[in-house]
């Protein structure tokens, strides 16, 4: 079980650290937006760990 946390946390904080390069992937290079897209994406990511929690 802690290994498979172990490796989904590290996954979803990939994800997280390239946000800002997905998001110029698809075309958008406003750089606000970007950052609103990471942060949701880590909120996302805070709250699915913790519903998973319970």
């Amino acid at each position: 079980m802690f290994s498979a946390f172990t490796i989904f946390a590290t996954g979803g904080l990939m994800v997280i650290t390239q946000g800002a390069q997905i998001i110029k992937a698809f075309g958008v290079f406003d750089q606000a937006l970007a950052a609103a897209v990471v942060s949701i994406i880590a909120v996302g990511n805070t709250l699915g760990r913790t519903a998973w929690g319970f």
